[in-house]
């Protein structure tokens, strides 16, 4: 989880168990692991219907569905999206799962001029306050009228 994140991936939990998304989010974020979204059989039956396949990560805007299912494969495959299996006993599926994202994003220009934007994150705070600092008084025009006063006529 912390290699997909220092590639700036986007990590969802997707179960078809009913447990809380406040709950998983928190759980994983115990282990340091930050969870963008959480798709639960709740909100899945609400989006995709009871109809569709059990899974689709498409409605929800994730881009690779990592799964320990050949169904959920089989599902991918007839509903047009990708499923990389991964089985418990496989010793080898961190290597795996890296792989394919970074083939993904190889062959993404769109995502590797994201990869490479300089390291700092988006910081509201910092951003306001480094923008009042910049702002002054002397930098504009103090208006000589109060609230409620007739505003003087430009040239006078």
């Amino acid at each position: 989880m912390t290699a997909l994140i220092r590639r700036r991936c986007k990590i969802w939990i997707y179960t078809s168990s009913g447990r809380c998304p406040r709950y998983l989010k928190s759980w994983f974020a115990s282990f340091g692991i930050p969870v963008e979204g959480v798709v639960n059989l709740d909100r899945h039956e609400r989006m995709v219907g009871l109809r569709g396949p059990s899974k689709f990560p498409p409605a929800f805007g994730i881009d690779l569905h990592v799964d320990d299912s050949p169904g959920v494969a089989m599902e991918g495959a007839d509903h047009r999206f990708p499923v990389l299996v991964v089985a418990p006993h496989d010793s080898d599926w961190v290597e795996r799962v890296l792989s394919e994202v970074d083939g993904r994003i190889g062959s993404n220009a769109h995502w590797r001029a994201r990869q490479w934007v300089p390291g700092w994150s988006f910081d509201a705070k910092r951003i306001f306050r480094d923008g009042l600092v910049r702002l002054s008084l002397s930098d504009h025009q103090n208006l000589a009228y109060l609230v409620g006063d007739i505003k003087p006529a430009v040239g006078r």
